[in-house]
């Protein structure tokens, strides 16, 4: 498992470097944004443990997608005490989970966790199963990363200036795209060909469009 944490904390770095170059982007000075950083990293992934010890009655697991609805009350948790606006830390963190994601599921592949349930024999091999998959992981890292540009493209012509939409545009691209790869991975069905996690990801789709449809009729009130 060596290699599949190697790629969790390249992940882990390539976050570190964003947020360097982002936070004097959002005027927010890098000591208050890296503590707030790691507060909330650090909350985020004992929460992560938490609602996977509920679900599954296990210890372990690196579903991120079930504490994406929790990131914005984590940092209205932390983003006062720091000094740093509540806003501004839902754009600047709308990009770092898909960052680590994209990195993190090459571990993934590699190790063969999270791995698709189609058999092909054009697919990567996987270790733990001893046959060739349909690469999902990779699939997934790669959305992922196609995310977290989309997301820092939309900040960029705004000039940093989002308002805190971006995290609710990130919730509805990562939302909308995990559904489909998740009928691909080899996860327990509940109903309908859906997983547990794809009832997390099909909130988080809706959760996003309900606060963009929200935030632009607050603008069309205040015009």
């Amino acid at each position: 498992m060596g290699i599949y944490y190697f790629f969790h904390a390249i992940g882990f770095i390539a976050t570190l470097a964003y947020l360097f170059w982002v936070f004097p982007k959002y005027g927010v000075k890098r000591l208050n944004g890296f503590t707030l950083a790691a507060c909330t990293y650090l909350t985020a992934y004992a929460l992560m443990l938490v609602l996977f010890w509920i679900i599954t009655g296990k210890f372990g697991g690196q579903n991120v997608i079930r504490i994406f609805l929790f990131v914005p009350l984590i940092l209205l948790l932390y983003a006062k005490a720091f000094n740093v606006d509540y806003k501004t830390s839902l754009d600047f963190a709308a990009p770092v989970l898909c960052i680590a994601q994209a990195f993190g599921k090459i571990g993934c592949t590699i190790v063969g966790c999270c791995e698709s349930a189609w058999e092909v024999p054009w697919g990567v091999y996987n270790p733990t199963t001893e046959t060739t998959l349909f690469p999902v992981q990779i699939a997934e890292g790669v959305t992922a990363l196609l995310i977290a540009i989309a997301v820092i493209y939309i900040a960029i012509r705004k000039d940093f200036k989002c308002n805190g939409r971006t995290m609710a545009w990130m919730w509805v691209m990562f939302g909308s795209t995990r559904v489909i790869w998740e009928f691909f991975r080899a996860n327990d069905k509940l109903f309908w060909g859906l997983s547990e996690l794809a009832l997390w990801s099909i909130a988080l789709t809706v959760a996003g469009v309900i606060w963009l449809i929200l935030d632009k009729k607050k603008g069309e009130k205040k015009a």
